[in-house]
């Protein structure tokens, strides 16, 4: 047997191995055309190893070590037709023919049924624009209470809303996070407010609303802390600009086209006009105009007591609805 021990690269492991002590050579080994031999090659220094004995004992050290790592010497080889491992691990070489084939039939599979898969654009197509073209209205809940008579009196106002095919959006007051209005002068930011809370909702609400209802009791002759937190908050819908000649001006950011209602409940010992006031100025300033107040006067403490009073509800119920079909106002 030649080996390649006496040029320093160390004891064959059998063909195509060497031994993995050596140092400083990097030999690697190739299939020789002619004979079948092996052929090694290292630095320039090749050597043959074509003797029939050498072949025949490397083949049986192969078989052998493979029936030991497959668990026994009575293993029989599979010499069935094998695909060509290409790439990295896993990775078998396919026709593109079957590659094609692979990717149109999961194609096929993912995409929807013809005609339903266009119904179904169609439906959503349609419900989006309906969506946008319902009127909404705008509830402003200034009350703490909760279940009481000016909740109650704005959810009736919002039934009658929807029953008219409106969309209602609802806001508590007193559930939100709101820095009160710090008076930044003519122009601080070419959006709504410096700040940004729980009014960057309420504003694109404001925005997009076709009426507003505005809810709130009667704390010192005006409306609740929270409430009155929302309403200064919306000073910038009107916003403090430089006049183009000079000086300031006041521009609101849309039209007045809006309608709106004030909702209250109060003790009847108490009056509610220097509260509507105040709701009738913030509604212009929002591009709003108040049309009607309801003031529900009572002598009880009971929570929610206006339900005693079902001819109010009634009438809470038609302003809602004559607020989602009246047509919206002409700017002046």
């Amino acid at each position: 047997m030649t080996t390649l021990a006496g040029m320093g690269v160390g004891r064959l492991f059998g063909p195509g191995r060497l031994d993995p002590g050596h140092r400083r050579l990097h030999p690697r080994v190739v299939r020789s055309p002619s004979a079948g031999s092996w052929r090694h090659r290292s630095r320039g220094i090749a050597r043959c190893v074509d003797t029939e004995s050498e072949r025949s004992r490397a083949a049986q050290r192969r078989q052998g070590r493979s029936a030991s790592a497959r668990g026994g010497a009575g293993f029989e080889p599979d010499h069935s037709p094998r695909r060509r491992r290409v790439g990295g691990r896993g990775q078998t070489r396919r026709s593109r023919r079957e590659a094609q084939d692979d990717r149109a039939r999961d194609a096929r599979r993912l995409r929807p049924q013809g005609s339903r898969h266009l119904l179904d654009r169609r439906a959503q197509a349609v419900t989006a624009l309906d969506a946008s073209a319902r009127r909404r209205l705008v509830a402003l809940d200034g009350s703490p209470v909760l279940g009481g008579s000016v909740e109650r009196l704005l959810e009736a106002i919002a039934e009658g809303a929807e029953a008219a095919g409106g969309i209602v959006t609802r806001f508590k007051c007193n559930e939100i996070q709101v820095k009160p209005c710090q008076s930044c002068g003519p122009e601080p930011t070419t959006g709504f407010c410096v700040f940004h809370d729980d009014m960057d909702p309420i504003y694109e609400a404001l925005r997009d609303a076709h009426a507003v209802a505005v809810g709130s009791p009667i704390y010192f002759d005006t409306v609740s802390g929270p409430l009155k937190l929302v309403m200064d908050r919306c000073n910038c819908i009107t916003p403090l600009v430089h006049a183009p000649g000079g000086g300031f001006t006041f521009r609101p950011l849309w039209p007045r086209t809006r309608r709106g209602v004030f909702v209250t409940a109060l003790s009847s010992r108490h009056r509610h006009d220097l509260a509507e006031h105040s709701v009738r100025g913030f509604m212009k300033w929002i591009g709003t105009r108040w049309e009607e107040t309801l003031a529900f006067a009572h002598d009880d403490e009971g929570l929610g007591s206006v339900v005693a009073r079902p001819e109010l509800l009634e009438h809470a119920r038609e302003v809602g609805r004559r607020l989602i079909e009246s047509p919206p106002l002409v700017p002046s």
